[in-house]
Order: C-alpha cells, then sequence, then structure tokens
C-alpha cells in the first residue's frame, strides 16, 4: 500500500472541506516495539473508490482515522472510517489497538 506519506496524500485527494476546499490532516507519528507508527486524521467529505467500478458518491461528515505501521516484513495498515461522531467515539479504542501490536 505504499509509504505512509503516499498513503496521506491518496486519503487527503478523497476528502474535501466546505466549499470543496483540500482538508488538513492531522498527523502524528510514535513507535511501537520499536517500529515506527504514523496515525493520520481527516475529517470532511469522503469520497472513497474502492476496486473497480464508479467511484461511492460523497459521503458528508465523515472521519478517517488510519494507522501506518512500517513493520520489518513491510508495512501494515489499519483504517476506521464512518460518521465523524462514531469514529470519535471509538478513537481511543484504536489507538489503544495501534499501540497494543506486537
Amino acid at each position: 500500500m505504499g509509504s505512509a506519506e503516499a498513503n496521506i496524500a491518496r486519503w487527503q485527494s478523497q476528502f474535501s472541506g466546505p466549499g470543496g476546499k483540500p482538508v488538513t490532516p492531522t498527523v502524528q507519528h510514535f513507535k511501537v516495539q520499536g517500529m515506527p507508527v504514523t496515525v493520520a486524521e481527516l475529517s470532511g467529505t469522503y469520497a472513497r473508490s474502492l476496486g473497480v467500478g464508479p467511484p461511492a458518491p460523497p459521503t458528508p461528515d465523515q472521519t478517517l482515522l488510519a494507522a501506518v505501521v512500517e513493520t520489518p516484513r513491510g508495512n501494515l495498515t489499519l483504517e476506521l472510517h464512518g460518521p465523524r461522531a462514531t469514529v470519535a467515539a471509538n478513537r481511543a479504542s484504536f489507538l489503544a489497538m495501534v499501540r497494543g501490536i506486537r
């Protein structure tokens, strides 16, 4: 899935803010078991496409919380996305899961 930076750029291209303006991600870096972790969070209107076929219609008031863990075997990407309130309610649990990776 590429580097953390490449993933963040792709995720950022899938979000728009009011008036269609670009969304700036919140990014944090830390280590888990000596492995670098990058966590990005974006909120706004989400237009994610999956696989083949037409893209999904844009959905307003969405959040993506994603972590890229650089493991010795390659990058592991974890994502939590959905309505802003749902992601906010599960943010701490998601980050606990990421910090618990071994």
